[in-house]
């Protein structure tokens, strides 16, 4: 350590003495003791009511310390406790205040500039937002075209018309609520911004709600009573009702009208008043309508009534009231007026009778026949065809045929098909084909008759034909001797009993030779056989007829 020169010591403690002279000096009348009621300082020079701004100890002999500082501890002058203008207090230490703070105290900003919040002013305030609490941020007002809404900037909305920091002031026409997001009730052309009640309606409607239409051919009428103010190009009046003779189609005598709306009374052309009526004709001082609006149709008492609720689609024919579409389920005739019977989901239109069902084991006209017990489950439609299939071992369409015996049966199914009849699975033995008719252990006894029966009808068919061709030759050869002279008549009549003679001679034959064929066993004869004797037979008629009367020419 190093030792400090006698003399230097004196010289430093010397200084010290010399400051605290001038401090004492300076403080020694008591003038940086701060006021009080009584004396500011005691006999020995203590402050009694602490110091002036600036200095601190007992006597308030000494400054503060801390730089910045207006005031400070009174026993620490370090320590200061309050800051100058500009600066601001933390941790007994002065800082400045800082470009975004508008005004500033010892401890800290009093208020920040626009867009900044905070002890300090450092942070922003959020988007869109002008101004916001200093101490938590929330917005207290927004930029323009936005408004405050819980605490945040919300934009003003599309049908705002005038927005304010608290949010829209006026609305677009139409539109209503806070944001003017709610619309006006319907003929509604603007409302009340804060609970939506009309202001003014659209055209063609008055009332409180603008509930009500202005009435026909009225254009604009007043919102408060309804009295027409303008009506439609032809209509004058209130309620543009009146009669007219401009209409009249003869001017002489008014007594048809050029609009089917009006009709014709006491010369002039008056509108049809009716409700719901298009046109209307005056009879006996009675005015009736004759076509109604589409859904209404006249009564008796000409008065337009709704079409039936029955009539499908509620449509009916605005003249006579006939459903346009047919009736709903359980209704019919042409106004659908009629119910079907209780057992019928629906009917007939025209005659009631029972189209559907509502038991589906139930047909008829009046649904009360019962299906077959052979349609499964007993289902049927109205023509009593079964809806589900048939039983086992039954087919058609209303399941009234059993399937044939001879279809070999497999396992507990039905043997045959259900719409043909066919067997499924073959046939038992000694049958066969698709519908198992034939029996094999009989088939050459069945054989022999059916040749038989194929022998006879060859014989008869060749009879036939024999019979035919002598037909013919007697026609033609007749034909023939119509044309000769009646000089020769004797000669031709000798001639005809000639020909007649052969055909008598060659019908015998042929007789003769049918028995012969006959005994060579027809019945063994096949297809081949039967058409070459055929062809032989017509051989043998023609040399016959050469050899006994002249070829076929003559």
């Amino acid at each position: 350590m190093t030792k400090m020169i006698p003399g230097k010591m004196v010289t430093f403690a010397v200084l010290c003495m010399l400051v605290r002279v001038v401090c004492t000096q300076e403080c020694s009348t008591c003038q940086c003791c701060a006021d009080g009621i009584f004396h500011k300082c005691s006999s020995r020079g203590y402050c009694n009511y602490g110091c002036i701004d600036g200095y601190y100890g007992e006597k308030c002999n000494y400054e503060c310390t801390s730089q910045n500082c207006l005031s400070c501890d009174r026993h620490h002058g370090k320590n200061c406790l309050k800051c100058i203008s500009g600066y601001f207090l933390r941790n007994y230490t002065c800082y400045e205040c800082g470009s975004q703070c508008q005004s500033c105290s010892s401890y800290g900003c009093n208020s920040c500039s626009g867009g900044y919040w905070g002890n300090t002013c450092d942070a922003q305030c959020m988007q869109n937002c002008a101004s916001c609490n200093k101490y938590d941020g929330h917005c207290l007002f927004c930029e323009s075209g936005y408004y405050v809404y819980y605490r945040k900037c919300t934009t003003c909305g599309y049908h705002c018309a005038e927005c304010g920091s608290s949010g829209c002031t006026s609305c677009h026409d139409g539109y209503w609520g806070s944001t003017c997001n709610e619309i006006c009730g319907q003929n509604c052309a603007s409302c009340s911004k804060s609970d939506g009640n009309c202001l003014s309606c659209s055209s063609g409607y008055w009332g409180n709600t603008c509930e009500k239409p202005c009435g026909h051919h009225c254009l604009a009428c007043d919102e408060r009573n309804g009295r027409c103010l303008s009506c439609e190009h032809g209509y004058l009046g209130h309620p543009c009702t009146e009669c007219r003779r401009d209409m009249c189609i003869n001017q002489f005598d008014c007594d048809l009208c050029s609009n089917i709306s009006f009709y014709a009374k006491s010369g002039v052309c008056c509108l049809c008043s009716l409700d719901n009526c298009v046109s209307c004709s005056k009879a006996l001082d009675t005015v009736k309508c004759k076509i109604c609006k589409q859904g209404y149709y006249p009564q008796i008492n000409g008065q337009c009534e709704l079409c039936n609720s029955y009539c499908f689609k509620n449509e009916c024919d605005s003249f006579s009231g006939e459903c346009l579409h047919g009736c709903i389920n359980g209704y019919w005739n042409k106004t659908c007026d009629t119910k079907c019977e209780p057992e019928c989901l629906s009917c007939n239109q025209a005659d009631g009778s029972c189209s559907h069902c509502k038991n589906t084991s139930k047909y008829g006209p009046n649904c009360r026949s019962e299906c077959s017990n052979t349609c499964k489950n007993s289902k049927c439609d109205n023509n009593e065809n079964c809806m589900n299939g048939c039983i086992q071992n039954t087919f058609g369409e209303k399941c009234e045929n059993k399937c044939d015996g001879s279809c070999s049966p497999k396992d507990n199914r039905t043997s045959c098909s259900e719409k043909t009849g066919m067997c499924l699975y073959g046939c038992q033995t000694r049958y066969k084909g698709k519908f198992c008719p034939k029996d094999v252990g009989n088939r050459s006894e069945k054989q022999t008759t059916l040749k038989a029966a194929l022998g006879c009808g060859l014989g008869v068919g060749i009879m036939t034909l024999i019979v035919l061709a002598i037909i013919a030759v007697f026609w033609f050869r007749k034909r023939r001797r119509s044309n000769t002279e009646r000089n020769n008549s004797l000669h031709d009549a000798r001639k005809d009993y000639d020909t007649v003679d052969a055909n008598f001679r060659e019908a015998e034959l042929n007789e003769l030779r049918y028995e012969a064929l006959q005994g060579t066993g027809v019945h063994t004869m096949d297809q081949t056989t039967y058409y070459s004797n055929v062809a032989e037979k017509v051989n043998d008629i023609i040399t016959y007829q050469n050899v006994h009367g002249g070829s076929l020419s003559d």
